[in-house]
């Protein structure tokens, strides 16, 4: 295939297109200041800030519910461990003979 031949009127010079660059680079960079993801006004919301904002609203949601009573958690520790060590002592009884 051969290559195409250009004109001088084909390719922009560069005194031309320098302008026209600056001026794209200048509303590129306008516009990314513009588009950050903490800008409510741009509506973007990543999967981490929606994640961080339903948990928000879960744990506002819990504020109103009443913790255990002190005496209702130390039994269930109680009761949880004691299993625990009985069935320890069960099994290496069960192996000594």
């Amino acid at each position: 295939m051969a290559q195409p031949a250009f004109t001088e009127t084909s390719v922009p010079s560069s005194k031309t297109a320098e302008p026209k660059m600056r001026k794209q680079e200048s509303s590129a960079e306008a516009a990314q200041e513009r588009l950050t993801i903490d800008d409510p006004a741009t509506g973007l919301m990543s999967p981490a800030r929606q994640m961080q904002a339903t948990l928000g609203r879960e744990f506002a949601a819990v504020d109103g519910i009443e913790p255990w009573p002190l005496r209702r958690t130390v039994a269930l520790v109680m009761l949880t461990c004691g299993g625990f060590w009985t069935a320890v002592y069960m099994t290496i009884a069960a192996l000594t003979g």
